[in-house]
């Protein structure tokens, strides 16, 4: 399904709209939660993250290609200034972001960071707002303008925010055995086998299969433990 020009226009009207909250204590609670969250998350990533000062990557597929391929991200530290925080956690933030959309299969499409804002939302349900603002704002911004904005935080009011959450576009593509050996490992970093178990069982995966995906997962992060 696709995001229309009208739904996006909507999005970007309530984005221009909407004043900026990153002082109030509300957005503060958000910040500080997103940035120890972003932090273990960095701290827990599966693959090797290199900065760079370039924009690494021209399309989504080929980020996920050469990070399957290598075990290694680069990671663009250019356009940096934000108010919600320095300038090291936003790249770190861009580093978990990204992989997530990795792990989804997602690509950088209005459909594709909707999902990714759903996805967080669901992992995080108190910083829905948060991610809404960051990842579903801003891109509607961008790509219906072709321009960045400006950094700023709109809570959106209840009936904004349900019209945002509620717009489905794009979601995970069928995943083949190696992304599903990715994203077990990317789960297995802060869970157990039984949850990687329990995650594979959701996305339809049978028992025999499973088993074969957690320990080829295993061996994954074996590998990148030693390189390290």
């Amino acid at each position: 399904m696709t995001i229309t020009q009208h739904e996006m226009a909507r999005l970007v009207a309530a984005w221009e709209a909407g004043r900026d909250s990153t002082l109030t204590p509300r957005a503060q609670a958000m910040i500080d939660a997103e940035v120890a969250r972003v932090k273990r998350a960095f701290d827990r990533m599966p693959v090797r993250v290199k900065f760079v000062d370039h924009d690494p990557y021209s399309s989504f597929e080929q980020m996920r290609d050469q990070v399957q391929s290598t075990n290694t991200m680069l990671v663009w530290t250019g356009a940096s200034d934000t108010p919600l925080w320095d300038a090291q956690t936003n790249w770190q933030a861009r580093a978990v972001h990204d992989y997530d959309h990795i792990q989804k299969s997602l690509d950088f499409s209005m459909e594709g960071e909707a999902a990714t804002a759903r996805h967080s939302a669901a992992r995080m349900p108190g910083l829905a707002p948060l991610y809404i603002s960051e990842i579903m704002l801003q891109t509607a911004v961008n790509n219906y303008t072709g321009k960045f904005v400006p950094q700023k935080l709109v809570l959106l009011s209840e009936q904004d925010e349900r019209f945002a959450t509620q717009l489905r576009g794009a979601d995970a593509t069928p995943q083949d055995a190696a992304q599903l050996v990715w994203e077990t490992a990317g789960v297995l970093r802060v869970g157990s086998p039984e949850s990687a178990m329990l995650h594979l069982g959701a996305a339809g995966v049978g028992v025999r299969e499973a088993t074969i995906i957690l320990t080829a997962a295993q061996a994954l992060n074996e590998t990148v433990d030693h390189r390290e």
